[in-house]
């Protein structure tokens, strides 16, 4: 009997390939041999699910933005308010796992979009999407007076998301500043400016 493969299985594992060879070598170490030698499997296999380094490329956004979303979601359907968007931050948004590492993948992919008009676009939409979820939440707190009631909902999910990216981008370039205990205290210093600066 022919052994049954699960292709979606194999492509996520390719991409989780992907994500390591990030990690350890940016962007640029990105090609298909590096991602079958790293996968262990051969050229061709990876040939066989993406046709070129682009295709993989994209696939991998694409997973990578879900399952963020997907992480996102799911804690705010769990924890309301100041609670959940504590979480979101200091866990879902830094994305795949460990912060650091998360955020050397998650720059790796960014950068692919500067010459990729399709990852550009999954981003834009990732961030739409992700903006909408922090809004509702912030909505949220407003209504339980954990936010100050004159916030704009939809604009204050605008710079938490550039609150995100810059927190990422620091723990990269500044881990012996940016410990854990720091970024939760920029997280919880964040959250005390939205109440109004008091405790």
């Amino acid at each position: 009997m022919p052994k049954i493969v699960d292709h979606e299985q194999r492509r996520a594992e390719l991409v989780e390939a992907l994500w390591r060879v990030i990690a350890t070598g940016g962007m640029e170490a990105v090609t298909i041999r590096s991602v079958a030698a790293q996968a262990g499997w051969s050229r061709g296999i990876v040939e066989h699910y993406f046709r070129d380094r682009d295709e993989l490329v994209l696939h991998a956004v694409r997973l990578a933005c879900a399952q963020a979303l997907s992480q996102v979601g799911r804690h705010h359907r769990e924890l309301v308010g100041r609670e959940a968007l504590r979480t979101v931050l200091l866990h879902d948004m830094a994305l795949y796992g460990p912060r650091r590492q998360g955020a050397r993948i998650w720059f790796g992919l960014i950068s692919a979009a500067v010459g990729s008009p399709a990852v550009a676009a999954e981003m834009v939409r990732y961030d739409q999407s992700a903006s909408a979820v922090l809004a509702e939440i912030i909505e949220e707190m407003i209504a339980r007076g954990e936010a100050a009631s004159t916030l704009d909902p939809r604009a204050e999910a605008g710079r938490l998301l550039a609150f995100n990216l810059a927190l990422n981008l620091n723990t990269m370039l500044r881990p012996r500043r940016y410990t854990d205990k720091a970024v939760e205290a920029e997280v919880d210093d964040l959250l005390l400016r939205l109440k109004g600066g008091c405790a």
